[in-house]
């Protein structure tokens, strides 16, 4: 994806306005390679909270005459794909996002922009674990489409986001509930509430998160909801034991990355594999055909190599429901419902954003 990658260029050569002043717009903002590409003179959104977004001028819409002296970088991605296509066309540039801007200037920090050929035996791959689901293979073509093309459909498919975990509701009525549950990056611990939420029952729930002030908000959050039988974690999931350089930011970025960076604040973080966290908290792997364990798995790039340390380890289990975020890499995209597939379970798709962003598997056993 160079060539198009040196259109972006051309066109950021451009003063940028950003479009949208929402919680992606202010993670743009806090992590922008200011070393290499200028911030942006201003942000636009239909409903600003304020004439200024982090220290940017922010205008509303209705008062922004657009024109061809800026560039735009699109910084909302929840919205029909026909609105997107019509509002870059009469832009009269090409659609580009924050992940892009990330993907040329920062892809050490932030991957959810990849863009890489894929070839037709690859998706055909890909389509043959998702057999006889019509819907998750069109969400597989158009999310290909994008990342390997550039190409935004139409009738690209998208849902709700609060409909990511709707099983949760289905589950709580239908049997007596999990033995296990992970929360595998919590964040602001949105999984662990909607569990609540719903009334699932659980036998224990062991929820991880290795950025310093995310954790400390999970354990407020857990507190605070009275969750019984938490355990929290200050660690990283992958797919081995030790540690690693976590970019501890407190944003939806915080990540392990390859080398420590001072200036992206990056701090040593001890590593667990999946297959050890669950073992520690069972008496003995003879359990394992009595057991229901549920996992939500959303931790920034590290996906695929949790799921192949663990797969084999939790198809011994009685009971398995997984939500999975794919969306960070090829590799995830690609391995992690393939790998999941030859272990035996069952899949589908979820999708609650435009360009490739919030695909989530849902894996059963």
């Amino acid at each position: 994806m160079s060539l198009f990658n040196d259109v972006i260029k051309a066109h950021l050569k451009l003063p940028i306005v950003l479009l949208g002043a929402g919680q992606l717009a202010e993670m743009a903002i806090k992590m922008w390679p200011i070393d290499k590409l200028d911030l942006p003179v201003a942000v636009v959104d239909r409903n600003p909270l304020g004439d200024e977004f982090f220290g940017i001028e922010c205008v509303a819409t209705e008062n922004h005459k657009a024109t061809n002296d800026f560039v735009y970088v699109l910084a909302f991605f929840k919205e029909r794909p026909t609105v997107i296509i019509e509002k870059f066309k009469s832009l009269g540039q090409p659609i580009i996002t924050v992940y892009d801007i990330f993907e040329i200037f920062a892809s050490e920090i932030f991957s959810n922009g990849w863009h890489e050929y894929i070839s037709d035996q690859e998706q055909r791959s890909l389509l043959r674990c998702f057999a006889g689901s019509p819907n998750c293979q069109k969400i597989i073509t158009d999310v290909i489409s994008w990342r390997s093309r550039r190409v935004l459909s139409a009738d690209y498919p998208m849902f709700e986001e609060s409909k990511k975990y709707e099983l949760l509701s289905e589950i709580s009525c239908s049997f007596s509930g999990f033995d296990i549950i992970v929360d595998g990056g919590s964040f602001d611990c949105s999984f662990m509430k909607m569990v609540n939420m719903v009334g699932l029952e659980y036998g224990k729930a062991l929820v991880v998160e290795p950025d310093i002030s995310s954790f400390e908000q999970t354990k407020i959050v857990t507190r605070h909801n009275l969750m019984p039988r938490v355990k929290c974690y200050n660690l990283a999931l992958s797919g081995d034991a030790g540690t690693a350089y976590l970019i501890n930011n407190g944003l939806l970025s915080a990540r392990i990355v390859e080398t420590s960076s001072p200036v992206l604040g990056s701090v040593r973080v001890s590593c667990i594999t999946l297959s050890e966290l669950i073992e520690q908290s069972i008496e003995s792997l003879s359990q394992a055909p009595f057991l229901k364990i549920l996992i939500k798995l959303h931790v920034e790039g590290a996906e695929t190599e949790v799921i192949k340390e663990c797969a084999t380890f939790l198809s011994k289990f009685d009971t398995v429901l997984m939500f999975i975020n794919i969306s960070h890499s090829k590799d995830a995209l690609f391995d992690v419902p393939r790998t999941l597939w030859e272990a035996g379970f069952k899949l589908r798709l979820h999708n609650h954003a435009l360009f490739g962003e919030g695909v989530t598997l849902v894996a059963k056993k």
